[in-house]
């Protein structure tokens, strides 16, 4: 259980900076 949880930290860190990404490159 604990494992899992660590994963979706993980890849829901790695989806915020590509949202991030994405919003820089909309504005330019």
């Amino acid at each position: 259980m604990k494992v899992e949880g660590v994963e979706e930290l993980f890849t829901w860190e790695e989806k915020e900076e590509e949202n991030e990404e994405e919003e820089e490159e909309n504005i330019r």
